[in-house]
């Protein structure tokens, strides 16, 4: 064979530099908000958006028995519309950390909400290991949850929030049984 040597030397420089299209990669997708709304009308509503901070966060299982469905593809549910103007239960995870195992279904009884507002929903964790739990709601113009802690003598810890809340709802510790099956699971 003739072209033999050039034959070989195209096969070494194709394994050596590889297909021309594996040094390209695509940008990632980055998902994009779309509203979703749990009441036939909009006059009556309020919004309300479900946070994820410093790898702490709360997401909307359902309102009132209602399932959030699944969003599109790229897409995720921001802002929630809600009706205004009575209490509402709301269903949620809460989640902190990394894995599965760092996760909590709780329910979030909502105090009424202004109609034409939108509101943020935080999940606090707390600065010190025997602080507890929250679920914060505020407006939407708080970016931050946060808390000054000063050691006063003779009181021990006096912790002062440091934004606007609209309602606090503290989240109970697990109880023994709930922990052992949570320990179940996770060793199952």
């Amino acid at each position: 064979m003739k072209n033999k040597p050039l034959f070989i030397l195209a096969i070494c420089l194709f394994c050596i530099t590889g297909c021309s299209t594996t040094g390209t990669t695509t940008p990632p997708i980055t998902p994009s908000p779309v509203q979703y709304s749990f009441t036939e009308t909009e006059d009556m509503t309020a919004k309300l958006i479900f946070t994820y901070k410093d790898k702490a966060g709360v997401s909307l299982i359902d309102f009132e028995e209602k399932i959030l469905p699944n969003p599109a593809e790229n897409t995720y549910w921001e802002p929630i519309v809600l009706p205004a103007g009575r209490t509402l239960t709301l269903r949620v995870f809460v989640y902190w950390g990394e894995g599965e195992t760092n996760r909590r279904r709780g329910i979030f009884n909502c105090p009424p909400l202004e109609k034409g507002k939108t509101y943020k929903l935080w999940y606090y964790m707390g600065e010190k290991h025997n602080e507890a739990k929250k679920l914060i709601l505020t407006e939407s113009d708080i970016e931050r949850i946060s808390y000054k802690i000063e050691r006063k003598l003779f009181k021990g810890y006096v912790v002062t929030p440091l934004f606007e809340a609209v309602y606090i709802q503290e989240i109970p510790e697990f109880s023994n049984k709930e922990l052992r099956n949570l320990w179940r699971e996770y060793n199952n």
